[in-house]
């Protein structure tokens, strides 16, 4: 019988063995966490030549695999390799690394060591499948990846991300190309990863639209950096094309002919070749922006209803304020959340409903330290397939509280009147079958006031204001 302690070192070097595996196949691949962070992967012992690249001779081999979620949202990697050595990311469509589930239009070349992996704009991600990643390193080391789910918002005309003077920075890596719009309406042959931007004239004359710091990766061939680039007005259901210009270089500047103040333009940016981008973006004689939005998201759990948002540019920002409806129609702000006076990266934001209703939607409102207001998307979160609890009851009151309350469970519910000052004033329990319920409480001894009705059971909650008024002397 074995000891304990040779079981244990057994194990540790079976552990040690299973361990170093990892990576070194096709079958025992690397998982890449796409949680937008970076993390330091062991690039693996395992050997062999390029497949799409034209660097020569063997190499580290290591296998990773990525899988992608429910929405079959796009997948994007920042990869940085070791000493800024070369990498090549080679792309299988399942778990079988063979020529016939090779993806070439997927795979890569980061001749710099460093890029923007994403799939090529003619692949379409599949939800919930997993892919595995050949990366071959020039060296042995660590190899640093940040991996998200991400589709971009301004893959088209009406996602386009407005920008001004100041300089936002973007990529276009998991981009399609433009709909709307043709090649040559932005000087080029074809289209590949196409984003799109808007901004506003603030006086009359040209403009400038300036691409700064951009580094670019071009699939198999050179890592040239270049931009296709067109210019319209009109609105997105009907585009009319001024200017287009195409051209190399990191740092570009586009100058248009004399537009209107107030004019809104629309500007489409393409890599040329297929290239994955990242550069900052800006235009000059353009109105300064209070802030702009991406990924506006959210999402039911049992404490309530998630909501998160980012934003990719903030000036003179005082706060967002956040508005739910049960029609669509009839919008009311439920909170707010502190904004960033001045900001040009991501700032992730989140807010938690506590009180939703069955069905809730939501809207975005951004008001500026001067008071201008503008609104951003709405989102729509159905509750249905959890416990929930709705009120409805007419409002002020002044002898009896009319309750309608609907629940999607047959069980208890805990009704509570509690006053301003956190005083309970009324508890009770009382028994709910699933669908409308009625109740009348006689609330006459209540002093004129607000208070707050709450309800809870079943692991749903929900709270509303009650406006007790004194009863009318006529």
């Amino acid at each position: 019988m074995k000891s304990c302690a040779a079981t244990l070192l057994y194990c540790l070097i079976l552990c040690n063995i299973i361990a170093a595996q990892q990576g070194s196949s096709c079958s025992n691949p690397i998982p890449i966490t796409l949680d937008d962070v970076f993390r330091d992967y062991p690039i693996s012992g395992s050997t062999g030549g390029n497949l799409v690249c034209t660097s020569t001779g063997n190499s580290p081999i290591t296998y990773f695999s990525v899988t992608s979620n429910s929405a079959a949202d796009n997948i994007l990697l920042n990869i940085t390799g070791p000493n800024s050595s070369s990498v090549e990311v080679a792309m299988y469509k399942s778990g079988t690394c063979n020529n016939s589930n090779l993806q070439p239009e997927s795979s890569m070349c980061l001749y710099d060591g460093n890029g923007l992996w994403a799939p090529a704009e003619t692949f379409t991600v599949a939800p919930n499948t997993t892919y595995v990643l050949r990366m071959k390193t020039s060296t042995t080391g660590i190899i640093r990846i940040c991996g998200k789910h991400y589709t971009p918002i301004n893959n088209d005309c009406y996602g386009a991300k407005e920008i001004g003077p100041l300089l936002v920075f973007d990529n276009n890596a998991c981009h399609k190309p433009g709909t709307g719009i043709t090649p040559g309406q932005l000087c080029a042959t074809s289209l590949e990863n196409t984003a799109f931007y808007t901004y506003t004239v603030e006086t009359t004359g040209p403009t400038t639209l300036s691409i700064e710091n951009a580094t670019c990766d071009n699939g198999s061939g050179a890592n040239s950096v270049g931009f296709q680039v067109g210019f319209f007005t009109g609105s997105c259901s009907s585009l009319f094309y001024i200017y287009c210009y195409a051209g190399f270089g990191s740092n570009i500047q586009i100058l248009t002919g004399t537009l209107t103040a107030g004019t809104k333009i629309y500007v489409a940016i393409d890599g040329i070749g297929g290239s994955n981008c990242e550069y900052g973006v800006r235009a000059i004689n353009s109105m300064v922006l209070s802030a702009s939005i991406k990924n506006f998201t959210g999402w039911h759990a049992p404490e309530g209803n998630i909501l998160n948002w980012v934003s990719y540019f903030e000036s003179n920002n005082d706060r967002f304020e956040i508005e739910r409806s049960e029609n669509g129609i009839d919008f009311f702000t439920i909170g707010s959340v502190k904004g960033e006076l001045n900001s040009n990266r991501d700032k992730a934001y989140s807010f938690v409903d506590k009180n939703p209703s069955i069905k809730s939607l939501y809207r975005l409102k951004q008001v500026d330290i001067n008071g201008k207001s503008k609104y951003f998307n709405i989102i729509t979160i159905n509750r249905s397939g959890l416990p929930n609890i709705d009120l409805k009851f007419q409002n002020p009151l002044t002898e009896n509280l009319l309750l309608n309350m609907q629940t999607n469970f047959n069980g208890k519910v805990g009704l509570k009147i509690i006053s301003m000052t956190g005083v309970i004033l009324l508890n009770e329990n009382l028994y709910c079958k699933k669908g409308d319920n009625q109740f009348i409480k006689n609330i006459s001894a209540l002093p004129a006031g607000q208070y707050l009705l709450s309800a809870e059971g079943e692991n749903a909650r929900t709270s509303q204001m009650i406006i007790k008024t004194s009863a009318s002397l006529y």
